[in-house]
Protein backbone atom coordinates (compact mmCIF):
# COMPACT_ATOMS: atom_id res chain seq x y z
CA UNK A 1 0.00 0.00 0.00
CA UNK A 2 1.37 3.46 -0.71
CA UNK A 3 0.79 6.39 1.67
CA UNK A 4 0.43 10.37 0.03
CA UNK A 5 1.58 12.59 2.63
CA UNK A 6 0.63 15.79 1.94
CA UNK A 7 2.00 19.15 3.55
CA UNK A 8 1.20 18.08 7.13
CA UNK A 9 4.38 16.27 7.14
CA UNK A 10 6.16 18.83 6.70
CA UNK A 11 3.80 21.58 8.88
CA UNK A 12 6.82 20.78 11.86
CA UNK A 13 9.72 22.52 9.94
CA UNK A 14 8.95 23.33 6.10
CA UNK A 15 12.43 23.76 5.12
CA UNK A 16 13.99 21.07 6.69
CA UNK A 17 14.51 17.74 8.85
CA UNK A 18 16.66 14.87 10.03
CA UNK A 19 16.18 11.03 9.78
CA UNK A 20 18.24 8.61 11.57
CA UNK A 21 14.75 6.22 11.41
CA UNK A 22 13.13 6.89 7.89
CA UNK A 23 10.04 5.60 6.84
CA UNK A 24 10.81 2.08 5.36
CA UNK A 25 6.89 1.77 3.48
CA UNK A 26 6.59 3.14 -0.07
CA UNK A 27 5.16 6.89 0.23
CA UNK A 28 4.89 9.92 -2.02
CA UNK A 29 4.61 13.52 -1.26
CA UNK A 30 3.01 16.81 -3.25
CA UNK A 31 5.84 18.58 -3.22
CA UNK A 32 9.38 18.58 -3.86
CA UNK A 33 11.62 16.69 -0.94
CA UNK A 34 15.96 16.68 -1.96
CA UNK A 35 17.36 14.36 0.23
CA UNK A 36 21.52 13.59 0.78
CA UNK A 37 22.87 11.05 2.90
CA UNK A 38 25.05 11.94 6.11
CA UNK A 39 26.36 9.24 7.43
CA UNK A 40 26.73 5.35 6.65
CA UNK A 41 24.62 3.70 3.70
CA UNK A 42 20.97 2.61 2.66
CA UNK A 43 19.07 1.63 -0.59
CA UNK A 44 16.85 4.10 -1.26
CA UNK A 45 14.30 2.70 -3.75
CA UNK A 46 11.75 5.32 -5.96
CA UNK A 47 9.28 4.55 -8.47
CA UNK A 48 10.61 0.70 -7.83
CA UNK A 49 14.09 1.47 -8.73
CA UNK A 50 16.88 0.50 -6.22
CA UNK A 51 19.64 3.45 -5.94
CA UNK A 52 22.58 2.71 -3.40
CA UNK A 53 22.57 5.91 -1.01
CA UNK A 54 25.66 6.44 0.58
CA UNK A 55 27.46 9.58 2.12
CA UNK A 56 27.03 12.58 -0.42
CA UNK A 57 24.40 10.47 -2.66
CA UNK A 58 21.73 13.13 -3.24
CA UNK A 59 18.24 12.34 -4.65
CA UNK A 60 15.26 15.21 -6.51
CA UNK A 61 12.00 13.43 -5.10
CA UNK A 62 9.50 15.07 -6.99
CA UNK A 63 5.80 15.16 -6.09
CA UNK A 64 4.50 11.63 -6.69
CA UNK A 65 7.54 10.09 -6.97
CA UNK A 66 7.19 6.59 -4.62
CA UNK A 67 9.77 6.42 -2.53
CA UNK A 68 11.22 4.39 0.64
CA UNK A 69 14.54 3.49 2.25
CA UNK A 70 15.61 0.05 3.29
CA UNK A 71 19.05 -2.08 4.39
CA UNK A 72 20.04 0.87 7.22
CA UNK A 73 21.63 0.21 10.57
CA UNK A 74 19.29 2.68 12.60
CA UNK A 75 21.82 5.45 14.98
CA UNK A 76 24.52 5.00 12.63
CA UNK A 77 23.00 5.95 9.62
CA UNK A 78 21.12 9.77 8.54
CA UNK A 79 19.95 12.27 6.01
CA UNK A 80 18.65 15.50 5.42
CA UNK A 81 15.64 16.39 3.91
CA UNK A 82 15.30 19.57 2.20
CA UNK A 83 11.48 20.74 1.51
CA UNK A 84 9.99 22.66 -1.29
CA UNK A 85 6.65 23.17 -2.55
CA UNK A 86 5.94 22.88 -6.01
CA UNK A 87 5.67 26.76 -7.16
CA UNK A 88 9.00 27.83 -5.24
CA UNK A 89 10.73 25.21 -6.43
CA UNK A 90 9.71 25.96 -9.55
CA UNK A 91 10.49 29.59 -9.21
CA UNK A 92 14.25 28.42 -8.26
CA UNK A 93 14.93 25.69 -11.17
CA UNK A 94 13.91 29.03 -13.29
CA UNK A 95 16.84 30.76 -11.49
CA UNK A 96 19.04 28.98 -12.68
CA UNK A 97 17.27 27.43 -16.37
CA UNK A 98 14.45 28.13 -17.66
CA UNK A 99 13.77 24.83 -18.96
CA UNK A 100 15.38 23.12 -15.87
CA UNK A 101 12.16 22.45 -14.05
CA UNK A 102 10.54 20.71 -17.36
CA UNK A 103 13.63 18.54 -17.79
CA UNK A 104 13.27 17.29 -13.61
CA UNK A 105 9.82 16.76 -13.93
CA UNK A 106 10.02 14.83 -17.32
CA UNK A 107 13.11 12.70 -16.25
CA UNK A 108 12.07 9.46 -16.79
CA UNK A 109 15.16 7.60 -14.40
CA UNK A 110 14.94 8.63 -10.42
CA UNK A 111 17.30 11.46 -9.91
CA UNK A 112 20.15 10.59 -8.07
CA UNK A 113 23.65 11.90 -8.59
CA UNK A 114 27.25 12.31 -6.04
CA UNK A 115 27.71 15.83 -4.19
CA UNK A 116 31.75 16.86 -4.35
CA UNK A 117 33.18 16.85 -0.99
CA UNK A 118 32.94 20.82 -0.86
CA UNK A 119 28.99 21.16 -1.78
CA UNK A 120 28.25 18.13 0.86
CA UNK A 121 30.29 20.35 3.57
CA UNK A 122 28.57 23.27 2.71
CA UNK A 123 25.17 21.71 2.45
CA UNK A 124 25.51 19.74 5.76
CA UNK A 125 26.67 23.06 7.74
CA UNK A 126 24.06 24.70 6.11
CA UNK A 127 21.50 22.44 7.35
CA UNK A 128 22.54 22.95 11.41
CA UNK A 129 22.36 26.58 10.11
CA UNK A 130 18.67 26.33 8.53
CA UNK A 131 17.68 24.34 11.84
CA UNK A 132 18.53 26.97 14.25
CA UNK A 133 17.08 30.08 12.33
CA UNK A 134 13.85 28.23 11.86
CA UNK A 135 13.77 27.53 15.91
CA UNK A 136 14.14 31.39 16.09
CA UNK A 137 11.90 32.34 13.78
CA UNK A 138 14.92 34.22 11.85
CA UNK A 139 13.23 35.99 8.54
CA UNK A 140 16.74 35.26 6.63
CA UNK A 141 15.66 31.17 6.64
CA UNK A 142 14.59 31.14 3.33
CA UNK A 143 17.15 33.00 1.81
CA UNK A 144 19.63 30.21 3.21
CA UNK A 145 16.85 27.68 2.52
CA UNK A 146 16.92 29.23 -1.47
CA UNK A 147 20.49 28.90 -1.16
CA UNK A 148 21.09 25.02 -0.43
CA UNK A 149 18.24 24.81 -3.29
CA UNK A 150 19.54 26.90 -6.03
CA UNK A 151 23.21 24.68 -4.98
CA UNK A 152 21.62 21.10 -5.41
CA UNK A 153 20.19 22.46 -8.54
CA UNK A 154 23.50 23.63 -9.72
CA UNK A 155 25.08 20.63 -9.03
CA UNK A 156 22.49 18.51 -10.81
CA UNK A 157 22.93 20.18 -14.13
CA UNK A 158 26.85 19.65 -13.27
CA UNK A 159 26.04 16.01 -12.78
CA UNK A 160 23.84 16.10 -16.41
CA UNK A 161 25.98 18.02 -18.59
CA UNK A 162 29.03 15.21 -17.85
CA UNK A 163 26.94 12.59 -18.21
CA UNK A 164 25.40 13.29 -21.47
CA UNK A 165 28.94 15.20 -22.82
CA UNK A 166 31.41 11.74 -21.86
CA UNK A 167 28.83 9.16 -21.44
CA UNK A 168 27.98 7.53 -24.89
CA UNK A 169 24.14 6.94 -25.62
CA UNK A 170 24.35 3.85 -25.47
CA UNK A 171 26.57 3.04 -22.41
CA UNK A 172 23.87 5.54 -20.49
CA UNK A 173 21.19 2.81 -21.56
CA UNK A 174 22.99 0.09 -20.32
CA UNK A 175 24.06 1.31 -16.71
CA UNK A 176 20.10 1.35 -15.33
CA UNK A 177 19.94 -2.33 -16.39
CA UNK A 178 22.98 -3.19 -13.60
CA UNK A 179 20.73 -2.72 -11.17
CA UNK A 180 17.94 -5.38 -12.30
CA UNK A 181 18.79 -8.55 -10.43
CA UNK A 182 17.14 -10.65 -13.71
CA UNK A 183 19.92 -8.58 -16.01
CA UNK A 184 23.03 -9.15 -13.52
CA UNK A 185 21.83 -13.29 -12.96
CA UNK A 186 22.43 -13.58 -17.00
CA UNK A 187 26.04 -15.16 -18.09
CA UNK A 188 28.14 -12.63 -19.27
CA UNK A 189 28.22 -13.79 -22.45
CA UNK A 190 24.14 -12.47 -22.78
CA UNK A 191 24.99 -9.11 -21.42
Amino acid sequence: MIKNFGLNVIEKNPYITSSITPPTYPHSHDFFEISFCVKSESTNTINNKRIKFSKGTCVILRPGDVHYLSDYTPLSYEHIDIYSTKEDFKNLCDLCNKSLYDMIINETSPISFLLPNNVFSFLYNYSLILKEMFANKNPLLTVIHSNMITTILSEYIKNKEYSEKYIPIWLNGLLPKFNQIDFISKNISLI
